[in-house]
């Protein structure tokens, strides 16, 4: 009769194992990112940044996103991790906002 503590703790293991590749293959996009490298002042907020530098700022890291071959998967990241700062994806955290509510209403209409 196999040992229950051996076949518990290879159980953990394996699963360990398996969260550990499922979040490597999920960041590999990043490898080829446009962004990588660059100052990341350009994709998030400094400190008591102004409405009008931080649309310039905004549109500046979209620019970079809009000549990325990641924008899809990026965006996809940002949307799913629920991330609350920063250009992903060539989305502001604010436009990510948005399309989680639409999407959330979207449900309750199909729902009803």
């Amino acid at each position: 009769m196999p040992n229950s503590s051996a076949t518990s703790k290879n159980t953990a293991i394996a699963m360990t194992e398996r969260r550990i590749s499922s979040t490597t293959e999920s960041w590999d996009w990043q490898v080829d990112a446009l962004c990588r490298g660059q100052d990341s002042d350009i994709f998030f907020s400094p400190s008591g940044e102004g409405r009008s530098a931080r649309r310039a700022r905004e549109d500046r890291a979209k620019q970079v996103c809009a000549g990325c071959g990641v924008i899809d998967e990026c965006r996809r990241f940002a949307l799913a991790a629920n991330e609350p700062f920063g250009v992903w994806g060539g989305t502001t955290a604010r436009e990510r906002q948005q399309h989680r509510a639409n999407s959330r209403r979207a449900e309750e209409l199909q729902a009803s």
